[in-house]
């Protein structure tokens, strides 16, 4: 199984999982587990795990980054879910770091058009792609028109030089 955000507290009825409290209650333990028995309870960190659960082990077509925009992005004005871009990235390495790298595209793609004026966006795409690819070099020239003095795209671009022999 997959698994982002381990969760504290699993509640269960019938023996299926029907919410989850994930590192701290949103208002507290008593609140918070009254709103999962009788009502809608978002979790922290909701926006992953309906990503997670829409994208059903198969990233969609880097195409639909836009409808997916438009679909999350009503929510997070709304405030139903918590996203921030470090939210996306960390989702976006485990999925990475899982061998899921079709979906991690696809989350650090998204991540890009929802918070397009934070440089660790670009950078995390730059990541992404392979150390050899010409997209890589891309994504950290424009993380470098936003923060100039970002450590970490410097160090990056140096992996994409051509070595000489």
């Amino acid at each position: 199984a997959f698994i982002h955000h381990v969760p504290v507290l699993v509640v269960a009825r019938d023996g299926k999982e029907i919410n989850r409290l994930i590192e701290t209650p949103k208002e507290s333990l008593e609140k918070d587990l009254v709103a999962m028995l009788t009502s809608s309870y978002t979790p922290h960190y909701g926006f992953i795990s309906q990503m997670n659960a829409e994208m059903k082990g198969k990233a969609p077509d880097l195409s639909s980054v836009c409808k997916w925009k438009k679909q999350y992005g009503k929510y997070l004005r709304k405030g139903r879910y918590e996203a921030r871009p470090n939210t996306l990235s960390s989702y976006g390495y485990t999925l990475l770091y899982a061998g899921r790298k079709a979906e991690a595209l696809f989350v650090f793609h998204l991540n890009q058009r929802l918070f397009r004026r934070h440089a660790q966006v670009y950078l995390d795409l730059a990541r992404a792609y392979d150390h050899k690819s010409t997209e890589a070099v891309r994504y950290c020239q424009k993380a470098l028109k936003i923060d100039k003095s970002l450590s970490a795209v410097h160090m990056e671009l140096r992996k994409h030089q051509p070595t000489t022999q």
